[in-house]
């Protein structure tokens, strides 16, 4: 019986660990994702404001106004601002996209778990 309760007490153990190398793995991931998506949207709005001041001064000088161009760049921007507060109050399209979040999330962990090795358990010895 003390034989039992120590295999019980180390295959408990052993799935501890694995789970916590599991989870150190899947963090170190998602830090690493989340790094390069930080410098990417760093990148996208220094570029989107250079673009935004590019386009407002050379509206200036098609409109022949020192400040009308920027002020058609920030009418844009509002009325894009408007649709999309009005279409975030759609509670229909919001279901709608996290339903198709949640499908890419579960698809992409379905297809890893495809992709990755089918016994993960350290304790099992193959069935022998």
């Amino acid at each position: 019986m003390d034989q039992f309760v120590e295999n019980i007490v180390g295959y408990l153990e052993a799935r501890i660990e694995l789970a916590k190398l599991d989870f150190r793995k899947e963090l170190a991931g998602v830090l690493a994702k989340l790094i390069v998506l930080t410098i990417a949207i760093i990148g996208a709005t220094g570029l989107f404001l250079s673009f935004t001041m590019a386009l407002g001064y050379w509206l200036n000088v098609v409109l022949d106004s020192s400040f009308a161009g920027f002020f058609v760049v920030a009418g844009f921007y509002a009325i894009v601002t408007f649709i999309g507060l009005s279409v975030s109050n759609n509670k229909k399209w919001i279901a709608s996209l996290q339903g198709k979040i949640e499908e890419r999330i579960f698809a992409a962990e379905l297809e890893e778990q495809k992709n990755g090795n089918e016994n993960t358990n350290p304790i099992d010895d193959g069935g022998a």
